[in-house]
């Protein structure tokens, strides 16, 4: 108990935790802002062409 209890309150086990909440939060933002932005530029490009 006494091992899970320090383990809870090791600051570096806490980093690594909010490290890797941050890339997960990151990654989830990105990967759809890349699919809808690339094809929004490709809209653009066609449309300034078309213009």
């Amino acid at each position: 108990m006494s091992l899970k209890a320090t383990r809870d309150h090791n600051p570096i086990a806490y980093i690594y935790k909010a490290i890797t909440f941050w890339l997960a939060a990151i990654a989830l933002t990105l990967l759809p802002i890349k699919r809808g932005g690339l094809r929004d530029e490709e809209q653009r490009g066609t449309r300034s062409q078309g213009n």
